[in-house]
C-alpha cells in the first residue's frame, strides 16, 4: 500500500495549522484613555497579517511574549498586506477596526 498520499497530506496540514501559530495580545496589554497610546503589533508567528492593536507602552513586553512563543517556529513565511485598518481605542480597549476599500 501506497502510504505517500496519506504522509504528504499530513504534512500539508500541519504546515497550514504552524501559518497560523498566534500570540494572542493579552487584555490587560490593551487598556487605554485615547488613541494616541494604542499601536499595531504582528500576532501570528508566520507574519501573515496577524495585526492587532495593544498599548504602545507594551509592546516590548509583548515583544518578549511573541519572541519566546515563536521561537523555533518552522513554518511558511507569508508576504501579505494587511487588511486596511486603523487603531482606536474603544470603550478603553485598545482595537483595530477593519476599514472597508472604497470601490
Amino acid at each position: 500500500m501506497n502510504r505517500l498520499p496519506a504522509l504528504l497530506l499530513a504534512v500539508l496540514l500541519l504546515t497550514a495549522m504552524d501559518m497560523r501559530t498566534q500570540v494572542p495580545v493579552p487584555d490587560e496589554m490593551r487598556h487605554c484613555k485615547e488613541v494616541k497610546e494604542c499601536a499595531e503589533v504582528e500576532t501570528l508567528c508566520s507574519g501573515c497579517c496577524g495585526v492587532e492593536a495593544i498599548r504602545d507602552d507594551q509592546r516590548k513586553a509583548y515583544g518578549a511574549l511573541y519572541a519566546a512563543k515563536c521561537e523555533g517556529y518552522h513554518g511558511g513565511v507569508c508576504d501579505c498586506a494587511p487588511r486596511d485598518g486603523t487603531v482606536q481605542c474603544l470603550k478603553g480597549k485598545c482595537t483595530r477596526v477593519i476599514t472597508e476599500r472604497k470601490k
